[in-house]
């Protein structure tokens, strides 16, 4: 059964059509399975960011700030700046608002997926610059 793809991959490949499938092709998703100790913390920073239109906010997402070369999530190498978090396990968190999504990512221990998107765009230009129209209101904590 060497050809047979694992369980692990067939459900990666599930996550990222998914996400795909409501981002489009200008994201690529990226899933990072990391395990974070009782006492330990990611090693990042997140920015919470508000979509305003007309004055009013449409909606609400987290992305990655900072991370920490030494960090549990720098060391892996897979998720950088400007990362949007898209869900953490089974529980979505685009589009809760930053206290949340810190509260969440906080409260989370063990053996963890974190679902992020990278605008491809962002994959070309500096690392963690987001453009002008995501940077109306943003929100920063250490997680």
């Amino acid at each position: 059964m060497q050809n047979c793809p694992s369980l692990h991959v067939i459900s990666e490949q599930f996550l990222r059509q998914k996400r795909l499938r409501i981002f489009g092709n200008k994201y690529d998703i990226y899933i990072s399975d990391i395990y974070k100790p009782d006492n330990g913390c990611f090693g990042i920073s997140l920015k919470g960011i508000a979509n305003i239109e007309d004055d009013r906010e449409i909606g609400t997402f987290g992305c990655i700030n900072i991370v920490l070369p030494d960090g549990i999530i720098g060391k892996e190498g897979i998720l950088k700046p400007g990362d949007i978090i898209l869900q953490v396990n089974d529980e979505i968190l685009f589009g809760k608002n930053h206290v949340y999504i810190v509260a969440r990512l906080q409260a989370i221990k063990h053996q963890i997926k974190l679902v992020c998107a990278r605008h491809k765009i962002e994959q070309l230009t500096s690392a963690g610059h987001l453009t002008q129209a995501m940077e109306k209101l943003h929100l920063t904590s250490k997680i």
